[in-house]
């Protein structure tokens, strides 16, 4: 109070605004107030809040490719047009730059993939935002995990072995009806974009889906929406995360384009994927490239091996595996082939599946031709 004296006009004891400020701060956001005597008083507060799976699915499109909301400097600086107060100070100074002002992520994360090239790039992803991810091979490993240690996320693949995603999640959910716990974000993580997908994440309990390959910006959004903020407002409008956004992940291609058209002619692999792997991953490159070439191969077994058998079921984890990473090297022709065979298995069509096996092998061979020459060179240059 202004006036602190037993004879002051206006009452009250400010409670109600400690009380204010401590459910903000428990939310992850910040409150705050400016007030000039005489000509009265502006209270703000600002929370970061998410947009449900069952919003997006409903609003249609990709939760991750949504852009994160930005807040503009005369919001928070609180510009009265009325009053004509609040119209200057360091919130307003620089209104005319960016509106995202990201602050540093905070939390621990596990992330639950049993394809080592995925992991990898997830991984690396995570750190260069300032996290220290804990990572887990399949959904039993993650449910020992969270039974050792708190997370505050967990970024769940869906096709594993042993236990997959869904009954992970399941068995997570029930663990904490049982124990009286808050329920644990967990975001699911899949190359699976079929009719269906999405509702039965819900089913299950996820709180969110992230399409793959999982690109950074989209990482990110996903991290901001779910996981509590080390503050809410940053002091300039550059990221002080490691993650790329929309606006600095953009490069001068004018004498790129070039260079790479000449250093790779008629390649299966997508340049600017490879690319943007390259600047991700920085020393760990090749040991990405390194463990796909280890890891393809007893896939593509099984995948032979399931085609000869006609077994379909036997299909659908191999070829959604084989899918999803050769999609994060930039592998995008073998990934649109695995794609389809894994449609077939989950369809139980067996129509030219002899014929569908051999283009994959063909492009198999080509892509794996072009990688072996990348690890040689250490370089994609």
């Amino acid at each position: 109070q202004a006036d602190a004296s037993t004879t002051r006009k206006h009452g009250g004891t400010g409670l109600g605004l400690v009380i204010c400020k401590r459910l903000t701060e428990l939310m992850g956001g910040r409150i705050g107030v400016e007030s000039r005597q005489g000509q009265g008083s502006y209270f703000w507060f600002i929370l970061p809040l998410r947009r449900s799976l069952h919003a997006a699915a409903t609003a249609g499109g990709d939760l991750a490719d949504r852009p994160i909301p930005g807040m503009s400097h005369t919001y928070l600086g609180g510009e009265d047009k009325q009053q004509g107060i609040y119209s200057t100070g360091a919130l307003s100074e620089n209104s005319t730059q960016g509106s995202r002002y990201h602050t540093a992520l905070i939390g621990k994360v596990l992330v639950v993939e049993d394809n080592p090239v995925n992991l990898a790039v997830v991984k690396k992803m995570l750190e260069k935002a300032g996290l220290s991810p804990v990572t887990a091979n399949d959904g039993i490993e993650a449910i020992e995990a969270i039974e050792r240690e708190s997370f505050d996320i967990v970024l769940m693949d869906c096709q594993m072995p042993r236990m997959d995603g869904y009954k992970a999640t399941e068995t997570i959910r029930q663990r904490e009806e049982l124990k009286g716990l808050m329920q644990l974000p967990i975001i699911a993580m899949t190359a699976n974009v079929m009719t269906g997908d999405r509702e039965r994440c819900l089913e299950v309990g996820m709180n969110d889906y992230l399409p793959k390959p999982v690109k950074p910006a989209g990482l990110e959004t996903m991290l901001r929406q779910w996981l509590p903020m080390q503050e809410v407002l940053g002091n300039s409008g550059e990221t002080q995360t490691g993650l790329p956004t929309a606006e600095n992940t953009q490069t001068d291609t004018t004498n790129a384009d070039l260079t790479e058209s000449k250093s790779m002619p008629s390649s299966v692999l997508d340049n600017s994927v490879l690319k943007e792997l390259y600047e991700l991953m920085d020393d760990d490159f090749v040991a990405v490239l390194e463990s796909y070439r280890k890891n393809a191969p007893s896939l593509i077994s099984t995948i032979k091996s399931a085609v000869k058998e006609k077994d379909l079921e036997k299909l659908v984890r191999p070829a959604h595996s084989l899918k999803s990473s050769s999609a994060n090297l930039g592998a995008m022709e073998l990934s649109s082939l695995a794609r389809e065979l894994e449609f077939k298995g989950r369809q139980n069509d067996t129509s030219n599946l002899t014929e569908l096996y051999d283009q994959v092998i063909d492009c198999y061979r080509r892509t794996m031709t072009e990688l072996n020459g990348i690890i040689e060179r250490g370089s994609i240059y």
